[in-house]
């Protein structure tokens, strides 16, 4: 069974959107891709998490060893540094930054089978600890999405049973994890993201890891209720989903099985509907990263596979209708703003509020055992200068009416 690890840092995605903190980071030029300084260890498979205070925590993953324990924390004067490895190691899990500064880690492959454990990194403490609390399901594979309650949903996966229907919400007010009911059919390997409204679109994916889904279930957190949404264009699995700031979401990439796609399709809550994009990447891709850009409204790609081999490019999808030098567009549509020095696919991604991206580079991929233990970032800043926002969350303009 062939996994894919994008979950967690699709959530990731939407949530670094709205941070109010910035980063010290050298500038990179704009429009290009920069070789950083190398991780305290090597690793694939990891999952990366902003920190409140700038930093940003990668752990986990997998070396030639199997799955790993160990973290790096990558700080705002750009270097990397040991920090407090994890209780368990673990890959192919998910991690997601509460509300309290905390970093929640939740089940994986430990080498040894699926767990149903989960841990929290402490920043203030430089600390792990197991939580009381197990999940209700073992899983790996799963989605993990923030709700506006500072609660986090944990959907589907797989263990050793077979692909998840199963839903729980973490609460971190009590550390514990209750049922939230089960989503219309099993899936791993889908996308997830959260709505303007605080609901969590749940996308395509696999029951079998052979035959991708074609369907879409919308999660109610305030209801409990697990809704049917608009089915795909096309089944998709290993696709990425991403909340623009006008709230649409853009689902991108992935693959149908048999080949990697190139197609991207919109989903409006407006309408309730999902529509097939009149533009396409123009490499093939899945099990790809995709960050929304605030500064100018568009959504970097980076990485992937295509045709079995990995990639190094990265493109850029503009939502604004509006080329970078300002001629009108007809409609949204795709950039290749550069590549990076070297190809990736199983890589940790987050984007900081500066607008830059960094990318660091994990996995050589499938056709070779090497790790590694370069990282490169890109700057978002090719229609605005950085700390300027083309446009606002409409959460944060609500936030500032009542002020």
């Amino acid at each position: 069974m062939r996994i894919f690890r994008n979950a967690a840092l699709a959530s990731l995605a939407v949530l670094v959107c709205v941070l109010l903190l910035t980063a010290s980071i050298p500038n990179v030029p704009t429009g290009t891709w920069q070789t950083w300084n190398a991780m305290a260890d090597a690793r694939s498979g990891a999952s990366a998490a902003l920190l409140q205070d700038g930093r940003v925590l990668i752990a986990g993953g997998s070396n030639a060893n199997g799955p790993t324990a160990s973290a790096d924390l990558f700080g705002k004067d750009g270097v990397f540094s040991a920090a407090a490895a994890m209780n368990s190691a673990r890959s192919n899990y998910t991690a997601t930054l509460l509300g309290d500064g905390r970093v929640l880690v939740t089940g994986g492959d430990t080498g040894s089978g699926i767990t149903n454990s989960a841990e929290v990194y402490d920043p203030a403490a430089g600390s792990w600890t197991f939580l009381g609390a197990t999940m209700l399901d073992a899983r790996a594979g799963h989605s993990a999405s923030l709700l506006p309650d500072g609660r986090v949903l944990l959907a589907g996966g797989h263990n050793s049973g077979g692909a998840l229907s199963s839903l729980e919400i973490f609460d971190p007010l009590n550390d514990d994890f209750t049922s939230a009911g089960t989503l219309n059919a099993p899936r791993m390997n889908h996308s997830a993201a959260v709505l303007i409204d605080g609901r969590v679109l749940i996308i395509g994916g696999t029951a079998d890891g052979t035959n991708p889904l074609a369907t879409v279930d919308i999660y109610d957190p305030v209801t409990r209720a697990v809704g049917v949404g608009p089915n795909l264009s096309m089944p998709r699995m290993s696709a990425t989903a991403t909340t623009t700031l006008d709230g649409k979401v853009a689902v991108i990439g992935g693959s149908n099985g048999s080949q990697e796609l190139a197609s991207a399709e919109v989903f409006d809550p407006a309408t309730g509907q999902m529509a097939l994009s009149s533009s396409s990447l123009t490499t093939p891709r899945s099990g790809h990263r995709s960050f929304l850009l605030p500064n100018n409204n568009s959504i970097l790609i980076v990485g992937g596979t295509s045709s079995g081999s990995d990639l190094n490019s990265d493109h850029r999808r503009d939502e604004r209708g509006a080329s970078r030098h300002g001629r009108k567009r007809s409609g949204p549509g795709w950039t290749i703003p550069g590549r990076g020095r070297h190809k990736s696919r199983e890589h940790g991604t987050v984007r900081i509020r500066d607008g830059k991206v960094r990318r660091g580079r994990l996995s050589s991929g499938f056709d070779c055992n090497h790790h590694w233990q370069r990282l490169e970032a890109r700057r978002d800043g090719d229609d605005h200068a950085c700390g300027i926002t083309a446009g606002r969350h409409p959460r944060t303009l609500q936030r500032r009416r009542r002020r």
